[in-house]
């Protein structure tokens, strides 16, 4: 098993542990590499932080230019 398949499951265990407290500081974060003041939504990075909060299961309060992240179906 490589370090990238072990991820996803050791950062469930970690945001399981206390989801409230890692969701307030991914909020804070910042992903977009168009570098406008509000995420795009679209680049590879907004795509990402889209996947990374589904997959979590945090509810994503980003606000992307596109819309919330929430409801995006890939």
């Amino acid at each position: 098993m490589t370090k990238k398949q072990r991820y996803p499951k050791e950062m469930k265990r970690f945001v399981d542990n206390d989801k409230e407290a890692i969701a307030s500081i991914l909020y804070l974060t910042y992903d977009c590499l168009e570098g406008r003041p509000k995420h795009c939504g679209r680049c590879a990075g907004c795509l990402k932080r889209k996947r990374s909060f589904k997959e979590l299961g945090i509810e994503d309060k980003t606000e992307y230019e596109d819309g919330p992240g929430e409801d995006e179906e890939e």
